[in-house]
């Protein structure tokens, strides 16, 4: 049942008690300090706003580590690596799924980042294009193209086609863009974990400034 003004007024009169002309609405938002209603409202909309960025970072956070682990396979350089492995077998084939799996989890975490507006987001954002950029023509060569907005595009018949050895050239080994990919893919991880963090603290900061307001009201106990 829905309690109003004048509900509150008529029992206030069977009890004997003064009536007022203020509102149950301007007693709830006369406290001028932390606690009064429209602060509570604004930390109601900020939790709300932290929802939404969290799942942001949560889906960022997501992408960069796929991308992180898919890009070290290529840059380790130990004994019985991928490339090792396709030139014992005489097979590129896992070497050609796994470029396919870097360019998704490449062009997936490029979307999710655009979402961002933040300086550091931003920045690592540029950093993952300049990578691509600098690496362009080695990519070319092994069907690997860079569309103007930044994300890669696979010609797969050609990436099957070429070589093991020119694979390894532009993929595998210590400074290839893969390993490039793998620090910088590693930073944004690290970023979104940080945000996320500091989102949760303040989620529970604004739940708790809620519930702490809003027992105020509770004439049950």
């Amino acid at each position: 049942m829905r309690v109003t003004t004048q509900m509150l007024n008529m029992a206030a009169m069977k009890a004997g008690l003064p009536i007022h002309r203020s509102t149950l609405l301007d007693y709830l938002d006369s406290n001028k300090g932390a606690g009064s209603l429209k602060d509570v409202l604004r930390s109601k909309a900020s939790a709300s706003l932290d929802y939404a960025n969290k799942s942001k970072y949560e889906k960022i956070e997501k992408t960069a580590d796929k991308l992180n682990k898919q890009a070290e396979l290529f840059a380790d350089s130990e004994k019985n690596g991928i490339f090792d492995k396709a030139k014992e077998n005489n097979d590129t084939s896992d070497i050609c799924k796994n470029v396919e799996d870097l360019v998704d989890n490449y062009n997936d975490l490029l979307d999710n980042m655009k979402k961002d507006s933040g300086a550091l987001n931003l920045f690592y954002c540029q950093g993952l294009k300049d990578i691509i950029e600098e690496n362009k023509e080695d990519l070319k060569e092994i069907g690997i193209s860079v569309k103007g907005d930044g994300h890669m595009v696979i010609d797969k018949d050609k990436l099957k086609a070429a070589s093991c050895d020119s694979l390894e050239k532009v993929l595998g080994g210590k400074d290839s863009f893969t390993q490039k990919l793998a620090f910088v893919s590693s930073r944004i991880s690290d970023n979104a974990y940080a945000n996320i963090q500091n989102i949760s603290n303040n989620y529970t900061s604004n739940a708790n400034t809620i519930e702490s307001y809003l027992s105020k009201f509770n004439f049950y106990g």
